[in-house]
């Protein structure tokens, strides 16, 4: 029999049925994973109140997740514990020399292609520039960014969805990494884990002010230099993105 469970958000069965088995089996302590980072969002009646009630404690992938926590249980039961990348796989190219010669710089994004994480705004903010927009991922905007860049002249490469392993070569290919997600009635960006994957491979990053990403402001006010290589831009502005 397990000794620890850790599993996620506060609104699936799931998770109830294993704060719930803790009566069963007093030794075993279930951590809940929580990512959501909108208050009381999707709160399940007679589900949510009694894992927040049941479980051992919570662990908050951003700091918006924990402050959201703090709302619901004692903050000595809510532990932050950050999304991360492996730095061993995800690091600076070695193709700085390529990306030097050639003419036009290649802005990379990396997601699903749906409206929320604003593919169309960097869409609008390419138009009429000399770069070349590479997209890593798989959605149902996909046949209106086709539509889009042959009608505005845009040089767009679709890489479909791309697996894991092969990502840091996608990194490798890019000058500037561009995630910029609109928040939705029920959704923010929790976390936006290609945003550190790119800025462990040294990619300057434009995403937008919402969400966990503000976070990485947060972090600037005491890592000025490692925070450097990210700007963060209002959601759904594209003449601000462009620039």
């Amino acid at each position: 029999w397990y000794n620890v469970v850790d599993v996620a958000e506060l609104y699936h069965p799931w998770t109830l049925h294993y704060t719930e088995i803790r009566k069963d089996h007093p030794r075993l302590k279930t951590f809940v994973t929580v990512w959501d980072n909108i208050p009381y969002n999707r709160f399940q009646p007679g589900v949510t109140q009694a894992i927040l009630e049941q479980a051992t404690g919570f662990i908050a992938r951003s700091r918006l997740a924990a402050d959201c926590l703090g709302m619901y249980v004692d903050a000595k039961r809510v532990h932050l514990v950050p999304a991360a990348v492996d730095t061993d796989v995800f690091k600076p190219s070695s193709n700085q020399e390529r990306k030097r010669k050639r003419k036009k710089p290649v802005v990379l994004f990396a997601g699903r292609v749906v409206w929320e994480k604003g593919i169309q705004d960097l869409l609008f903010a390419c138009a009429k520039q000399d770069w070349k927009l590479l997209i890593a991922g798989d959605g149902p905007y996909v046949p209106y960014v086709s539509a889009y860049a042959e009608s505005a002249g845009l040089e767009v490469e679709m890489l479909g969805a791309v697996p894991h392993e092969y990502m840091p070569a996608v990194y490798g290919q890019a000058d500037v990494f561009c995630y910029p997600s609109i928040p939705t009635q029920g959704w923010m960006e929790q976390f936006g884990i290609s945003v550190i994957e790119a800025l462990a491979c040294g990619l300057p990053v434009v995403a937008s002010n919402c969400g966990s990403f503000l976070d990485f402001a947060v972090e600037s006010l005491k890592y000025e230099e490692e925070s450097s290589l990210v700007t963060l831009t209002p959601p759904m502005d594209f003449a601000l993105l462009r620039n």
